[in-house]
């Protein structure tokens, strides 16, 4: 975040203003912390022209688990319902 906010040359209360949160909230951002919103990852990836990245993120691993879960996921045999009353 800091990089591509310092190419375009932003001060930190530019691209604050920018992405609507506060300067105190930038700092944050940029310093990784997880106690900022994801709203406020998303206004300043936005803003700098990054969020559309986001798409190409990719995770292996949660690929494979979502894979396997697929394949173990048994199908219920549908039977006929006894309808007699």
């Amino acid at each position: 975040m800091r990089e591509a906010r310092l190419a375009r040359q932003w001060t930190l209360a530019e691209l604050a203003e920018r992405s609507r949160i506060s300067t105190a909230t930038l700092k944050r951002v940029e310093g990784g912390a997880l106690s900022a919103s994801l709203g406020a990852w998303l206004a300043v990836l936005e803003r700098v022209g990054l969020l559309s990245r986001l798409t190409e993120l990719r995770d292996p691993t949660s690929k494979a688990l979502l894979d396997e879960t697929r394949t173990k996921r048994s199908r219920r045999k549908l039977t006929t319902p006894d309808l007699d009353f």
